[in-house]
C-alpha cells in the first residue's frame, strides 16, 4: 500500500474495519502509515465518531473523493485542522467494500495537495487505486483470518511473473 500510495501521488493510506463480518472477527482493526502522533489524538478526540471519511465509507461500497463530502459542523471543522497540522490532507480517494461475510472495509489514499489537484490526480488513477483497495482488502481479510500461504502453492512460472509486475515501471 505505500508504494500505491506515493506512486499515485499520495502521502497516506488507511486501511479500516468498519464492520465486521458474520464469519470472522479481525484482531487489527486497521493498517495505516500515519503518525502514531495523529493517531493518538484520532482517538482521544474520538474522531472516529466525526470522520467523514469514516461516516461515508460505513454508508455505502463505492469510490468517493473526499472534497464531495459535505458537512455543516464545526466539530467536522476541527477535525479536518487538527488533520492539516498532522500532515494528512483534507483531500483524496476512498474505496469501501462490503465482504459477501457482511465484513466492510475501506481504503483511503489521502494528501495535501490542494482540491483540483487531487482530482487530477485521481482522475489518472481511480481505477488502479480502486483495484489497489480491492486487492488490499482481501489480502487484509486473509492475513486477519489466520491463513498461511504455502510457498508450493504458486508454481516457479507464477512467482516469476508477479515479480516482473511488481518490478515493471508499467
Amino acid at each position: 500500500l505505500w508504494q500505491a500510495t506515493t506512486g499515485s501521488g499520495f502521502q497516506n493510506f488507511s486501511l479500516f474495519v468498519l464492520s465486521q463480518g458474520r464469519s470472522a472477527t479481525f484482531p487489527s482493526r486497521f493498517c495505516t502509515s500515519l503518525s502514531d502522533e495523529w493517531l493518538g489524538q484520532y482517538f482521544s478526540k474520538s474522531y472516529q465518531y466525526i470522520d467523514p471519511v469514516v461516516n461515508r465509507a460505513s454508508q455505502e461500497d463505492g469510490d468517493f473523493l473526499f472534497s464531495e463530502l459535505t458537512y455543516s459542523f464545526p466539530m467536522v471543522e476541527e477535525f479536518w485542522k487538527d488533520a492539516e497540522k498532522h500532515k494528512v490532507g483534507r483531500n483524496g480517494f476512498c474505496r469501501a467494500s462490503t465482504r459477501p461475510d457482511g465484513a466492510r472495509l475501506a481504503v483511503a489514499f489521502m494528501t495535501s495537495e490542494n482540491a483540483h489537484m487531487t482530482r487530477e490526480n485521481i482522475r489518472l488513477n481511480a481505477y488502479d487505486l480502486a483495484a489497489i483497495a480491492e486487492l488490499a482488502i482481501e489480502c487484509f481479510c486473509c492475513l486477519s483470518s489466520g491463513y498461511v500461504a504455502y510457498e508450493d502453492e504458486l508454481t516457479v512460472q507464477e512467482l516469476r511473473f508477479l515479480h516482473m509486475i511488481a518490478t515493471s515501471q508499467n
